[in-house]
């Protein structure tokens, strides 16, 4: 027998035994992977207040990520020449949260625009990203891996992925940009 399960966003079929021979120590073996780790946050994204004036994700939240990425010193090196503006999409309980950001303008990226899905769809954005709130702060958290995200089907990543290969050099300012974000947010 074959269920359908969803994860995150992502059904996948799983193979379901019928009997009822499955002790509930096999259970929780399958099942803990699943679970919240001891030490984990009571509430989900409850410690996501701490240094930042604004809940992740909010406008004022993706406002101030985007001050923290502009004041690396790293920062106008790794956006030379980058061409294409990017949209992101964070889908939260209460509805989406579609950013718009235009392409680096002198070494800086201009403050994020927040519009409609539609309206971010419509501009037709050269990168584009989008994902359940949870994954996003997965991905921010280094919980989740983005190339296992994109495989899962969790992260929708669209762009010339050139650009982004040619920028493996300033790895090291996506992890301090990370790393602030962990610590502020």
């Amino acid at each position: 027998m074959v269920a359908s399960v969803t994860f995150g966003m992502v059904p996948v079929k799983s193979p379901v035994r019928t009997d009822t021979t499955m002790s509930a120590r096999k259970i929780q073996f399958i099942f803990e992977p699943l679970m919240p780790r001891r030490g984990a946050r009571e509430r989900e994204f409850s410690d996501t207040t701490t240094r930042m004036t604004a809940s992740f994700p909010s406008e004022a939240w993706c406002t101030h990520a985007i001050e923290l990425l502009n004041a690396d010193p790293d920062a106008p090196h790794a956006a030379k020449g980058w061409d294409g503006d990017f949209g992101v999409v964070i889908d939260r309980p209460e509805g989406p949260l579609a950013i718009a950001l235009g392409a680096p303008q002198g070494g800086r990226l201009p403050a994020p625009r927040f519009v409609t899905v539609a309206e971010l769809e419509a501009s037709k954005p050269r990168y584009f990203a989008r994902a359940a709130q949870s994954d996003w702060w997965a991905l921010i958290d280094g919980s989740l891996d983005p190339i296992a995200a994109i495989v899962q089907k969790r992260l929708v990543a669209k762009g010339d992925l050139t650009q982004v290969i040619s920028r493996l050099q300033y790895r090291g300012l996506a992890e301090r940009w990370l790393e602030r974000i962990r610590q502020e947010g």
